[in-house]
């Protein structure tokens, strides 16, 4: 099984980069996304479905992946923008309305 996960790492990293890569525009960007998807595939691999789509399965996760990335890119340059969302500012308020003791 070793050997195989090697070889499925050998297949789908070349591929997951490129498509990291297209949407990031970044090469260490991307290397750390397909890096995060063979983690999530090396931990929920017991869950994966003999004889399901290996592929599909790695492109959904980096898909995801780069989604979260880009809204936390978002996030931070928001915050270093200076402009608080506007679901952050009600946290603000209610902490500051009711604070802890």
């Amino acid at each position: 099984m070793h050997q195989r996960s090697g070889e499925l790492v050998l297949e789908l990293a070349p591929r997951l980069l490129r498509y990291a890569f297209s949407r990031t525009r970044s090469r260490p960007a991307s290397e750390d996304v397909v890096q995060q998807t063979f983690l999530q595939i090396h931990c929920a691999r017991d869950r994966f479905v003999r004889g399901a789509a290996v592929l599909t399965w790695a492109y959904a996760i980096t898909r995801r992946l780069l989604i979260d990335a880009s809204r936390r890119q978002v996030h931070e340059a928001l915050h270093d923008d200076g402009v608080i969302p506007v679901e952050e500012r009600s946290i603000r308020r209610s902490r500051t309305a009711f604070p802890s003791t």
